[in-house]
């Protein structure tokens, strides 16, 4: 009876592999489909940061008490991919950004639930 026994571990330590592996190729595909639905397609939610804004600057941002400068040219939306403003920005509110060259290129407002 000891023979099987350690056939069996070594099938349950594949099936575990494979469902890792498969699981880990599942997260991209998701994430790709969440970026657009958020109208960011060329930019993947595994890129975004996330967090609560904590101050609101002329030209920055401070996200869980970090500053971040934002670019002139920065893209700033909700989740339904609505233009959005600075001026729509709340101290207190949900962000994902994304961060190039050191400022926030690229800024999504999660509308609350």
């Amino acid at each position: 009876m000891n023979g099987p026994r350690p056939q069996w571990h070594v099938m349950w330590h594949a099936v575990i592999a494979v469902v890792l592996s498969v699981a880990v190729a599942l997260v991209p595909t998701a994430s790709l489909v969440m970026a657009q639905a958020t109208g960011m397609p060329n930019l993947p939610i595994v890129s975004l940061l996330r967090g609560e804004v904590t101050e609101v600057g002329r030209d920055y941002i401070s996200i869980d008490n970090k500053r971040y400068d934002i670019r002139q040219d920065v893209i700033i939306q909700d989740e339904r991919s609505q233009p959005k403003g600075l001026k729509d920005i709340e101290v207190g509110g949900f962000v994902a950004y994304h961060i190039k060259y050191g400022r926030i290129d690229q800024l999504v407002l999660v509308l609350p639930r």
